[in-house]
């Protein structure tokens, strides 16, 4: 997985500091609006998951989309970023990746660029999920997470 999107910070200094483009067409409409439905992708996945948890007592459990404990903010204007990243098509990214191209016109690998153009938007009802004794089943016994519609 190529990793994009990942910025500088004290605990990685050496990854590379997040730099808007000067070139103000640096991004298509197109590749705009395709982020921004990424943004509204990651806003249905919480709700999804807070509405798993009070219905089911389950999470999302799938490798395509992880969330993790702390929560990251923009290194240029410190708008919450949330906790998400996402797998998919060959690329590992944070699920804040798009704020910092939509608000601040952040200069992207054009390979990514291409992915997102090219890609449907991951199906966040196809994401699998698990309840917590299924999670611990599964830890025991290796089996499947179970899908709840």
């Amino acid at each position: 997985m190529k990793k994009v999107g990942f910025w500088y910070s004290k605990d990685e200094p050496l990854l590379p500091k997040p730099m808007s483009s000067k070139n103000k067409n640096e991004h298509s409409a197109e590749f705009i609006n395709k982020c921004n439905e990424w943004i509204n992708l990651t806003n249905q996945i919480k709700n999804y998951d807070a509405m798993l948890m009070v219905k089911h007592g389950a999470n999302i459990s799938d490798e395509r989309y992880v969330e993790y404990c702390s929560s990251a903010s923009c290194r240029l204007c410190g708008h919450s970023n949330g906790n998400g990243e996402y797998n998919y098509n060959g690329f590992t990214f944070p699920a804040g990746l798009f704020h910092y191209i939509v608000d601040h016109n952040i200069a992207i690998d054009e390979e990514f660029k291409k992915m997102i153009l090219a890609s449907q938007l991951l199906d966040y009802k196809s994401l699998k999920i698990m309840t917590r004794i299924d999670k611990l089943l599964r830890q025991m016994s290796g089996s499947n997470a179970l899908r709840y519609e």
